[in-house]
């Protein structure tokens, strides 16, 4: 079986002029040039990523994405200033936005896939909007409820008994129960995204397993428990310490923490990844895969991070680029590409506007 690898092509150099350019004019219109970024941006990422010799496009046009993030914006701007003024109203028209999400959600995978082209054949997305509600809705509100639920059921039960035993109880029953749940919503979130994605006339297909994916959760939480223990017994030592302590050894433990907690992430992101890749097919002919590791990545973003402060945001094209080569080099297909026939199936552009009212509306709610 032929296995064809990721390539992408694109320079700091390159990136950098139409970065510079692209934040200059955005400030100058007074961020209306935005969207026209955007679509620069977009379209050097894709024309620079290559599968067997051939490059992907991206085909949206700048007048749609203003207009999405126009209307964006107003709501945003009415939600916040409702929130402020009326808290009781704010709430409810976060509430509206939520019971819209699933909807919001299927119109911006849709545009995103729409306007991804590759051989002169569009991606396409034919999710029913029942199944978005189901998926991306009604699961993760389900495990919310249930985790809180029995965690708030066990206090009222053990409190009067021992707080300790409340504490150790609680904990036990999160461990069971959160990495068996967020398990449970990822997996549909991803099946629900993948099946229902499409290259032309051919489909994409993805069968995920809950018992597979717990495992990865489990190791996730138990790995953090640890590591904010830790970091409490060492920085409780280390403030005790007093002016006896240097300065970076008072921080050290905060150093390590989210050195850590970088690690834990990926450790996360590649077991999911990798997982996840090896379940997808494309027209039961072409089989996904990825060779995410762990060191390398971490290593990738703590320097991303630190040439990040040290050059005061100036390297930002440089660790875009290489981390789009980096993604490329961990992505792989394996099959015969030269065989694969698709029709094109894709008649317009829309979703636009559904893109960016769902990104306003994830504002709204890390923002609450």
């Amino acid at each position: 079986m032929q296995t064809h690898n990721f390539e992408f092509t694109g320079k700091t150099k390159e990136y950098f002029a139409i970065w510079i350019v692209n934040i200059l004019l955005t400030i100058v219109t007074f961020g209306i040039y935005s969207a026209w970024a955007t679509v620069r941006t977009n379209q050097y990422f894709y024309d620079n990523t290559c599968l067997d010799g051939d490059r992907f496009s991206y085909l949206a046009k700048p007048v749609s994405i203003l207009i999405g993030r126009i209307i964006a914006a107003i709501g945003l701007g009415v939600w916040v200033l409702l929130n402020i003024s009326n808290p009781v109203a704010g709430g409810a028209m976060m509430l509206i936005m939520l019971a819209f999400f699933p909807v919001l959600y299927v119109r911006s995978i849709g545009f995103e896939l729409k306007m991804t082209q590759y051989r002169n054949i569009r991606f396409n997305f034919n999710g029913r909007y029942g199944q978005a509600y189901i998926a991306v809705l009604l699961k993760p509100l389900v495990a919310y409820i249930m985790v809180g639920a029995a965690i708030a059921i066990t206090a009222m039960v053990l409190k009067p008994i021992s707080m300790v035993l409340t504490v150790i109880v609680g904990v036990v029953i999160a461990l069971a129960l959160a990495p068996f749940l967020f398990a449970w919503v990822i997996k549909g979130i991803h099946q629900y995204t993948l099946n229902n994605t499409r290259y032309g006339d051919l489909t994409f297909s993805s069968e995920l397993s809950t018992k597979d994916i717990f495992p990865m959760f489990l190791k996730f939480l138990l790995m953090l428990i640890i590591t904010v223990a830790l970091f409490g017994v060492v920085g409780g030592i280390s403030m005790g310490m007093g002016s006896s302590a240097g300065t970076l050894l008072k921080f050290l433990p905060y150093i390590g923490l989210v050195v850590m907690i970088i690690y834990i992430q990926v450790h996360l992101q590649a077991e999911l990844r990798n997982y996840i890749f090896s379940k997808t097919t494309l027209n039961d002919e072409i089989q996904f895969k990825s060779s995410m590791t762990i060191n390398p990545c971490v290593i990738l973003i703590i320097t991303n991070i630190l040439l990040l402060i040290v050059s005061l945001g100036f390297a930002f094209p440089f660790i875009r680029i290489r981390t789009a080569k980096y993604i490329a080099s961990i992505s792989h297909v394996d099959g015969d590409l030269a065989t694969l026939k698709a029709t094109e199936q894709v008649n317009s552009e829309t979703g636009a506007i559904a893109d960016e009212v769902s990104t306003a509306v994830g504002i709204a709610f890390e923002t609450a």
